[in-house]
């Protein structure tokens, strides 16, 4: 496998590429399967952009795509997931995804 260290990818920008990023990631790993969007850009979406299910245990997840420059705080995360916990079928599994620079 290559190393991939040092190489620099600009950051996404545009929101519904990064959710087909997202979409794709997922979709493409074959231990999910039913992977798509949930709802159109601007609907109520109940914290949720791309959902699907784990394959061995038939368990739905959910993500969140979020393009930001500047940070996440506990309160976004914590609205997020309070969002999510509104989703029909109950999610197992909740995941956010974002732009924002890795920091500790």
């Amino acid at each position: 496998m290559r190393d991939l260290n040092g190489i620099k990818i600009s950051p996404i920008k545009d929101s519904k590429l990064f959710e087909r990023l997202c979409r794709d990631l997922w979709k493409n790993d074959s231990s999910n399967i039913n992977v798509d969007f949930y709802g159109s850009f601007g609907q109520e979406q109940d914290g949720v952009d791309v959902f699907g299910r784990k394959k061995n245990t038939n368990k739905w997840f959910g993500i969140q795509c979020k393009v930001r420059e500047s940070k996440l705080t506990k309160l976004d995360i914590k609205n997020e997931i309070l969002k999510a916990e509104k989703f029909n079928p109950k999610l197992e599994e909740y995941i956010i995804c974002t732009t924002i620079k890795k920091d500790k």
